[in-house]
């Protein structure tokens, strides 16, 4: 796994820790540390700084798919292919919860106050569970997808959820009542395996395997073969992100009122999201967006 410099690209740390495969990493909500899961069954928190390995959780029985942080830092979660999702002290180490689950759990997110959990699983159980995070007791379930679970990502005003699944959806819904809120249809081409709200909670970011371009309501279909930025409607707003395509080669995708660009043949989503008052009572998408 490599750190570098978000404004030079320069690399600052090669770390080599797992003897397997990575499959998610998460930043310390300090700074100071990130864990990263594994193929390898285990979970690593490693100095940010160093590359030193602080400890090594060793609590699942199988491969690791998703790690994260609690909001103060002071426990971490981690789904597996082995059926559960473990929170474990993150100064220590030690395991403090499990819960079961009837599959595999592809992707795990606290609540902005950390006081519940949401962990979202594929194949035969496609559903979206919420847990008291200290009690383990369960909240709620969300069934609306039709297939796999990939993504999850908690709104920071704690009251919406956006699951990315393997149905090409993107779905919003109430993180305390599980009723959806709005559907992105054909969210990514291939599934939304990754989804992110914006800091301010009025956008969500999806990525996926796709390769067209959207942009909504005034739909534009773009290629990979078109070299100018296209136009898009004067609402989309300014947003800037990094993503890498289907060669490791880190892309930039750019987007300003009324243009947008981008380069390589990473996929992105950008979706809008208004206030409810606005849309009678409705969250709508206002713009899909997606690199060639």
């Amino acid at each position: 796994m490599l750190v570098w410099d978000a404004s030079t690209g320069n690399t600052l740390l090669v770390y080599r820790g797992h003897t397997g495969s990575l499959r998610a990493i998460a930043w310390s909500p300090d700074d100071k540390y990130i864990a990263s899961a594994s193929s390898d069954k285990t979970i690593q928190v490693w100095d940010a700084t160093t590359g030193h390995v602080i400890y090594t959780y060793h609590g699942h029985k199988d491969q690791v798919y998703t790690v994260a942080w609690s909001p103060d830092g002071t426990r971490l979660a981690s789904g597996s292919e082995d059926k559960t999702l473990q929170i474990w002290d993150a100064t220590t180490g030690n395991h403090l919860l499990v819960y079961q689950a009837q599959d595999k759990v592809e992707s795990v997110t606290w609540s902005p106050d950390g006081t519940s959990i949401a962990a979202a699983t594929s194949d035969k159980d496609p559903v979206v569970r919420i847990w008291h995070a200290s009690l383990g007791t369960p909240i709620t379930v969300y069934r609306g997808h039709s297939a796999g679970v990939f993504s999850l990502s908690w709104a920071p005003d704690g009251k919406r959820i956006v699951s990315g699944s393997a149905d090409d959806t993107a779905q919003v819904w109430n993180a305390i009542t599980g009723r959806i809120i709005t559907t992105y249809p054909d969210a990514m081409t291939g599934g939304a395996v990754c989804v992110s709200w914006s800091p301010d909670g009025k956008y969500i970011a999806s990525s996926g395997l796709g390769r067209s371009v959207y942009c909504r309501p005034h739909l534009h279909i773009l290629s990979s073969k078109q070299e100018r930025p296209k136009k898009c409607p004067e609402k989309v707003g300014t947003f800037l992100r990094t993503l890498s395509d289907d060669h490791g080669t880190p892309n930039l995708l750019q987007l300003q009122a009324g243009a947008m660009g981008c380069a390589g043949h990473a996929s992105l989503n950008l979706h809008h999201v208004f206030d409810q008052s606005l849309e009678g009572g409705n969250f709508s998408c206002h713009q899909t967006l997606r690199t060639a």
